[in-house]
């Protein structure tokens, strides 16, 4: 009878000796499944949450899970989202947009956006009431 082995731990190294990697190794054989799909074997580790997921559901530019890219901020990618910008719908995390009054959110672009507009308004403002005072 063969002993069955615990599944691997998080910290433990690939069998190419590469601890830091997010790429799972594929040469253990006591393989995970998927934590999303749980059908196909888990062949990456998502550096966000760290869920076991297999190709399908694991973006290899960005090295995280499919679920983390959906949760996360849309300006940075580099948090998680923890609101929607009033203006835009963009999802934004605490760092890339401001608390207006405890609920609603602006993002930094839509604040600098609006802070351009309100300058080019102010100065509008102020030339054409040059013009007619000096007429």
């Amino acid at each position: 009878m063969v002993p069955i082995a615990p599944p691997p731990s998080s910290n433990q190294r690939c069998s190419l000796g590469h601890p830091n990697s997010y790429k799972y190794c594929r040469f253990n054989k006591y393989m995970l499944k998927c934590e999303l799909c749980e059908d196909l074997y888990a062949e990456f580790r998502c550096r966000s949450c760290g869920r076991y997921v297999c190709e399908k559901h694991f973006d290899k530019g960005r090295g995280i899970c499919i679920a983390c890219v959906e949760s996360g901020c849309n300006i940075c990618f580099k948090y998680l989202a923890i609101g929607i910008c009033a203006l835009c719908k963009r999802m934004v995390c605490s760092g890339c947009s401001i608390d207006i009054d405890g609920v609603r959110r602006i993002c930094v672009y839509c604040l600098i956006k609006s802070s351009l507009e309100y300058q080019s308004i102010r100065s509008k403002m102020q030339r054409d009431k040059k013009l007619t005072i000096g007429t």
